[in-house]
């Protein structure tokens, strides 16, 4: 394999990436991510088993082939490169991956890419589109409630659902940590399907939001009861949703309450 790319371009994506693989891992390949080269693009495949990521992007491929690189290692060594420089990318065999630019030079050892999990992107049983934007909101307004408790699995993570509410219909998220809770409606001005409930991980809300930030425009959302994807630009993340059943949130807010307090921003 040998591909030459500009530093900033790799830099952003493999920021991306990075942020999925754990600092320790008990299986020595998931510490690495996954370089394939091919028509000129490159695909950087990363993933913790719960979480997955891949993204896809242009360069020069002088030599197609693929190799699994330790991720924090060529990241730091990205980054510390100087924008704007040209980057090379070599590996001859998969045991050794040589990165050059300019005066530098870095060797990395690889782990044989056969060992590396296969990443599925497979259509879903349920589809639909929404702003990337009104997406990180949501998200955003809700996200700080998640709990870190570990015992109640079930609150690590957004709850998001469509629900109805006096003949109209919202997109929802609702997050608690048992001391507090965060609810936002999105109220929907065009049809979507019947979105199931669903609790996405902390994990997966904030890489998400990483995401999200730097891109507007529409996403695209796969999901059913076990796993979500998201289609964002040139980037799939696809995760595991936490099996188990959200609270009844809305028995802990007063219907009936006359005690209001509004506040200007």
């Amino acid at each position: 394999m040998k591909i030459s790319v500009e530093k900033n371009i790799i830099f952003k994506s493999l920021s991306h990436v990075q942020n999925i693989v754990e600092k320790k891992n008990t299986i020595p390949v998931l510490s690495n991510i996954l370089i394939e080269a091919k028509n000129n693009t490159i695909v950087l495949s990363a993933t913790d088993m719960d979480i997955s990521i891949t993204e896809t992007l242009n360069c020069n491929v002088i030599e197609e082939g693929s190799v699994t690189v330790s991720a924090h290692t060529l990241y730091d060594i990205i980054r510390k490169l100087p924008d704007g420089s040209e980057v090379e990318f070599i590996s001859n065999d998969g045991k050794m991956f040589s990165i050059r630019s300019g005066k530098s030079r870095f060797s990395l050892g690889c782990l044989p890419k056969e060992e590396f999990p296969i990443i599925e992107i497979g259509k879903l049983n349920l589809e639909f589109s929404i702003d990337s934007q009104i997406l990180l909101k949501l998200i955003e307004k809700t996200r700080f409630a998640i709990s870190n408790e570990e015992t109640r699995y079930f609150l690590n993570g957004i709850y998001f659902h469509k629900r109805s509410l006096e003949n109209k219909q919202y997109l929802s998220m609702v997050a608690t940590d048992g001391h507090r809770l965060a609810k936002i409606d999105y109220l929907l001005k065009e049809n979507l399907p019947e979105i199931p409930g669903v609790i996405i991980p902390r994990k997966t809300v904030y890489e998400l939001c990483k995401l999200l930030s730097d891109i507007t425009g529409t996403i695209k959302i796969n999901l059913d009861s076990n796993k979500i994807i998201f289609f964002i630009n040139k980037s799939v993340l696809i995760s595991k949703l936490i099996d188990g059943n959200f609270p009844d949130y809305e028995k802990v807010i007063p219907n009936n309450n006359t005690n209001i307090l509004k506040v200007d921003r």
